[in-house]
């Protein structure tokens, strides 16, 4: 440090030749800058003392040639006298004194130096990481020519963050009351008093009709809670839908969504509601011979523990395609797991022989996919496997006192997990931070991101391809596919959405090839999603005119039958697959696939 080293070693020098050596020992260090003095004092004392505890030296001269020489890695104590001083003699002829004064310039610089990387520090260490999204400026008009629509004020947002969300639990707490026969007027009371203060709140912010629209969903959800009988739910969801689509017209980035589950026993509160708040990050358009779709990205805003089991999302009533932040997350959290462990998302099957096979090829193709994607996806896959490989050991260690539910998405609150610091080494909570550090890194954010927007967009033509079908026009075709392939009408759809996606996958095409195979490896039985995926899989192999054996015999799924086809046909390049599913899509549907491209 500061040169310390060439100066200890000067000073040995000049002490190990010297003939006086009072003289030389109070003159020495008047030409070492004060800066490292004193290191280099404490070289000097530590080097002579390892010499007098190793060495039966009692030349006191040659003690300084000794050190000199341990400093410079040429004795190490079984030097004779004459050695020491031939070697000593040899080494320090050429010797250069340092120049005097440089250190104290080195100090002053490093100090301005230090000054600025704590200034520079302070910001490094108390900066928020870079968002998981890029998130552009607010456009007014995102509605109609895309970007991120207006959040509105603080008091808006809490609106939909909190107020509705408050909403929805008294409602739940009414629920249970009708369900149990239990202070039912109480309930009641409270449910009024709560619905008063959100329809008060909610003309304030956005005026009356807004208010009226929420009143209808409001009015109607404690009606089907409170039902004797199983109502129909059509009606409430086109109240939702007009109250979503009442705030779009105002510009802002919010939506309501609900889901209605009946319970068979009948009867006042056997209608539960799930309600569920989002703010709208993103708005796309998808253009098509006949117009555009419109795909919004939504993150979840309330804090309910109801999630649909989907990445995305629409029905008719609604206008857009529905992407869910949230749940892309945590399946990607999964799938990127690959590039960092020894196991992939087919969890191992010792009974089924192509078991490690399968997973090796998935483990290679997501590996291929995120070299083209960003460089450091490596880095990205290995820190989830860190922590999901640390949460695994827990669950095991820990299962007798402590229960927790493992993280699923990129972001942890790690004060969540205060219960399993206190119980766990030291170490390997260390090393849980470092992993949650590594997620924190800007490229590997960066590599995220861009794992995000490519899966994002095979979501969104999914999605999109739904619109595309719900149109009046597709009615004719959805119903001769049911007939002809013996299919509900829903899996006829989710089969034309599955081949749209995987027609326009690009990088990720061999990816979402063994994501859309995992529903026939994990099945012993076909069920609606299944069948749908053993005629997939069929599809592709006749275009690509595979020979292969029938996916589902005498009712069960042949597993191994669907390896070798998997196989087969991840020895296809990306673009292959993806022509192969645009023309399965076609000989199914009975023309060809009406062209999706992303303008915004």
């Amino acid at each position: 440090m500061f040169g310390a080293r060439q100066h200890t070693a000067a000073v040995l020098a000049e002490l190990g030749a010297a003939a006086d050596l009072s003289k030389a020992r109070a003159s020495v260090y008047r030409e070492v800058d004060f800066a490292i003095r004193a290191k280099v004092r404490r070289n000097v004392r530590d080097l002579v003392g390892d010499v007098l505890r190793e060495t039966n030296e009692e030349d006191e001269g040659r003690t300084f040639r000794r050190a000199y020489l341990r400093l410079v890695g040429v004795e190490d104590g079984g030097l004779t006298a004459g050695e020491v001083d031939a070697a000593f003699h040899r080494e320090t002829e050429e010797i250069v004194r340092p120049v005097s004064g440089r250190a104290n310039l080195q100090l002053l610089g490093l100090t301005l130096t230090i000054v600025a990387a704590l200034i520079a520090g302070v910001y490094w260490v108390t900066r928020p990481p870079i968002a998981l999204r890029s998130q552009e400026e607010e456009n007014p008009r995102a509605w109609q020519d895309g970007g991120r629509p207006r959040a509105g004020s603080p008091e808006v947002r809490a609106f939909f963050e909190s107020t509705i969300p408050d909403w929805a639990a008294q409602l739940d707490r009414v629920r249970f009351a009708y369900r149990e026969e239990f202070e039912m007027e109480l309930a009641d009371e409270e449910m009024l008093r709560v619905e008063a203060e959100t329809l008060t709140e909610a003309e304030l912010l956005f005026g009356a009709n807004i208010r009226s629209f929420l009143h209808a969903v409001l009015h109607q959800s404690k009606e089907l809670v409170q039902a004797k009988t199983r109502p129909a739910a059509h009606g409430h969801i086109g109240a939702v839908d007009a109250f979503n689509r009442e705030i779009a017209d105002r510009g802002l980035g919010y939506f309501l969504d609900l889901s209605i589950v009946a319970s068979s026993r009948g009867g006042p509160g056997s209608t539960r509601i799930f309600f569920s708040t989002y703010g709208v990050e993103d708005v796309r358009f998808l253009a098509h011979e006949d117009g555009r779709v419109r795909s919004l990205r939504l993150r979840r805003l309330d804090e309910s523990a109801f999630e649909r089991p989907r990445l995305g999302f629409t029905r008719r009533t609604i206008d857009d395609a529905l992407i869910l932040e949230s749940q892309i997350e945590e399946h990607l959290a999964e799938v990127l797991m690959t590039l960092g462990a020894d196991e992939t998302i087919f969890s191992p099957d010792r009974e089924f022989e192509q078991s490690v096979e399968l997973r090796e090829a998935i483990a290679a193709d997501i590996a291929l996919a995120g070299e083209a994607l960003h460089p450091s996806s490596v880095e990205l896959g290995e820190a989830l496997a860190a922590r999901h490989q640390l949460f695994v050991q827990w669950r095991s260690d820990l299962r007798d006192s402590v229960r927790f539910i493992e993280p699923r998405r990129i972001d942890v609150d790690l004060e969540a997990y205060a219960l399993i610091e206190e119980s766990v080494p030291r170490h390997e909570w260390r090393a849980l931070e470092h992993a949650m550090e590594a997620l924190e890194a800007d490229e590997v954010r960066g590599a995220y991101r861009a794992w995000d927007e490519a899966f994002g967009r095979v979501v969104a033509l999914h999605e999109s391809q739904h619109r595309l079908d719900y149109a009046p026009s597709a009615d004719a075709r959805i119903a001769r596919v049911m007939e002809e392939r013996y299919l509900s009408e829903r899996s006829v759809l989710e089969l034309s959405a599955y081949l749209r996606e995987l027609s326009g996958a690009q990088v990720l095409a061999r990816v979402d090839l063994a994501l859309l195979g995992r529903h026939l490896y994990l099945s012993r039985r076909p069920g609606p999603l299944s069948q749908v995926m053993a005629i997939l899989f069929t599809s592709l192999g006749e275009s690509l005119d595979l020979e292969f054996a029938p996916l589902i015999q005498e009712g069960r799924i042949d597993r191994s039958a669907f390896a070798r086809l998997y196989l087969a046909l991840r020895g296809f390049s990306e673009e292959e697959i993806q022509r192969a599913a645009a023309e399965a899509h076609a000989s199914i549907f009975g023309e060809p696939l009406n062209p999706l491209t992303f303008v915004r």
